[in-house]
């Protein structure tokens, strides 16, 4: 079932304290840091990068446990893992996933603190261009995966980067300057991710042209 934005803004809310708690400096990466960047859809689960922590995510989401009774851990249901999954509940028994990621992972650079944005009080984000090329990774390993549930989830990242990129314009994205900054391997991909992207809805040529890709 999915949560009303207040549910999952709560929710996000609290997972940013509780990590606070215990000394972790955090940030929105996925679709709750596009939501709070402009998309109108709500996110059925967090994304949060924890930046400057000491322990692994397994132990990080341990501690979290441990400091919440707010949140609980069940295995994962993909076949063969060994790791949990993270789960928040509030207080009318409803429920949202929270992935706990670090630096490293998925191609995500660290962040330096200077650079976390608040486009909402209390919720801080990873910088735009980050999380715009995140989530145009994200659509093209979704849309390429041999597993029927990940290629579900590339039409919702197709549809989050059509609404995002008249918010990538406003906010002066420009593909050549962020390759200064973000790691290659996530910006040298971008071009060719902008290409098939355009294959299959043209209509977004000119948008993306606008950023600066050659397409």
């Amino acid at each position: 079932m999915l949560l009303p934005y207040s549910d999952v803004s709560a929710a996000a809310s609290v997972a940013i304290a509780t990590l606070n708690q215990i000394g972790i400096t955090t940030c929105f990466v996925g679709g709750m840091a596009c939501k709070l960047y402009g998309n109108d859809r709500t996110p059925e689960d967090l994304d949060i990068l924890c930046l400057g922590c000491p322990w692994n995510q397994e132990e990080l989401k341990r501690r979290v446990v441990a400091t919440n009774p707010s949140f609980y851990l069940v295995p994962s249901k993909t076949p063969g893992a060994t790791y949990k999954v993270l789960w928040y509940r509030n207080y009318s028994a409803r429920r949202c996933k929270v992935d706990l990621l670090l630096p490293g992972v998925m191609n995500i650079p660290p962040v330096r603190i200077t650079d976390i944005a608040f486009p909402e009080p209390g919720k801080p984000c990873a910088p735009f261009a980050l999380v715009f090329l995140l989530k145009l990774q994200a659509w093209i390993q979704h849309r390429d995966s041999e597993e029927m549930r990940f290629r579900i989830k590339a039409s919702t990242d197709a549809s989050d980067l059509r609404r995002m990129l008249p918010v990538a314009r406003t906010k002066g994205f420009s593909i050549q300057r962020e390759a200064y900054y973000l790691p290659p391997l996530l910006v040298a991909p971008a071009a060719v991710r902008v290409k098939r992207f355009v294959q299959e809805w043209p209509e977004t040529l000119r948008q993306w042209r606008a950023l600066g890709f050659s397409v």
